[in-house]
C-alpha cells in the first residue's frame, strides 16, 4: 500500500481470505503430508494475491475521496450552493457523500454526525487523519455500507470532515468478480473476526448465520491444533 494510506492498516484491520474445496479437504483429512503442505502454499498464495487486491480496492476509494476533499478546501463552509456543485460527482465508488463541518453540522449529504460521534475512524478524521471505519452501519435508504473519513482542510486546520460510504453490496460484487476459480471465496473480517464484506462463494461454504469468523473456524475446528493450517 501507498505510505500515505497506510492508516488503513490500523483502523480498518482487514485481512482477504481465500478458500479453496480441495485445498481444505486436503488439510481437513491430511491425506499425506506432501498433499498438505502444497495445499497450504497454494492457499497462502492465492490469500496473498487477494488480500493486495482487497488492499488495493480500499486504497484507491480512499485516494478518490481525497481528491474529492481537496476540491472543496477553498470553500467558505456556510456555502451551500458551491459546496453542493463542487460535490456532486459520477464516483465509481461511493454511493453517498457528505460533509460535516467541525461542529457536527452536516454541510451537504444525508449522514448525521449523530451516526458517527463515537466512531473513532470518524474522530480521527476530525483531528487531520483519512480513516476507513472497520464496522457496517445503514444508508439512508437503510442499505448496508462501509465509511470512509476523510478531513477537509482550510489553511492547516481541519474545517469538516468529508464521509464516503460504499454499499456493502458493491463490494460484495466486485468480489464476485476477483473470484477466477471454483471452490474458491473471499472475505473482510475486522482484527475482532466480524464479516464486513464477502464474496457469495465464500458465504456459500461459511455460511451466514455466524457473523463471525473466529467463531466460524473454531466451531468447524478448521485449526484443529495445527498452527500450520
Amino acid at each position: 500500500m501507498r505510505k500515505n494510506n497506510s492508516v488503513f492498516y490500523y483502523i480498518f484491520i482487514a485481512v482477504s481470505f481465500i478458500i479453496v474445496g480441495s485445498s481444505m479437504a486436503v488439510m481437513f483429512k491430511s491425506i499425506n503430508k506432501r498433499s498438505q503442505n502444497e495445499a497450504v502454499s497454494r492457499a497462502n498464495y492465492n490469500s496473498n494475491v487477494n488480500k493486495n487486491y482487497v488492499d488495493n480496492l480500499f486504497s484507491d476509494a480512499l485516494d478518490s475521496l481525497k481528491v474529492i476533499a481537496n476540491s472543496v478546501e477553498d470553500v467558505d463552509i456556510n456555502n451551500n450552493k458551491e459546496l453542493t456543485k463542487r460535490l456532486i460527482v459520477d464516483s465509481n465508488y461511493f454511493s453517498e457523500l457528505s460533509l460535516i463541518d467541525n461542529k457536527g453540522i452536516r454541510r451537504y449529504g444525508k449522514c448525521m454526525y449523530t451516526q458517527f460521534v463515537k466512531n473513532a475512524a470518524f474522530e480521527s478524521a476530525m483531528k487531520g487523519r483519512a480513516s476507513i471505519d472497520n464496522s457496517i452501519t445503514l444508508d439512508s435508504d437503510n442499505r448496508k455500507q462501509i465509511s470512509m473519513f476523510v478531513p477537509v482542510m482550510d489553511k492547516g486546520k481541519v474545517k469538516g470532515v468529508l464521509v464516503g460510504s460504499i454499499l456493502q453490496s458493491k463490494i460484495n460484487n466486485l468480489f464476485n468478480m476477483n473470484v477466477m476459480h471454483d471452490g474458491e471465496g473471499m472475505c473482510v473480517i475486522d482484527v475482532s473476526g466480524n464479516y464486513i464484506c464477502g464474496s457469495d462463494s465464500f458465504f456459500g461454504k461459511a455460511g451466514t448465520s455466524n457473523t463471525n469468523y473466529l467463531s466460524y473456524i473454531k466451531s468447524v475446528e478448521l485449526l484443529d491444533g495445527n498452527k500450520d493450517a
